[in-house]
């Protein structure tokens, strides 16, 4: 029932990049998650977002599957309730 609301998705295949474990996880510095989470996940522009992050990267289980699936659930639920503030107005 959001098709109307959502522009377009877009996905980054991690397996076809070079680098680091050929692109399995984000490679943070010591420190740079905490310091850097809050921006990098942050829906973008404030304060009525259209974009929305997810990926291990933006997540306390960093580098787990886990953590890309929490942080999915997590993106979901912000277009969800984006969308609900929308029809809302």
């Amino acid at each position: 029932g959001i098709v109307a609301s959502v522009d377009n998705v877009v996905h980054w295949t991690w397996d076809e990049q070079v680098g680091l474990g050929g692109g399995a996880f984000a490679y943070l510095a010591p420190g740079e998650h905490a310091r850097y989470l809050a921006g990098i996940g942050a829906a973008h522009p404030a304060p009525a977002p259209r974009i929305f992050f997810a990926g291990e990267h933006l997540s306390v289980a960093h580098a787990w599957i886990q953590g890309a699936l929490q942080s999915a659930l997590d993106a979901v639920t912000q277009v969800l309730d984006r969308v609900s503030l929308a029809r809302a107005a």
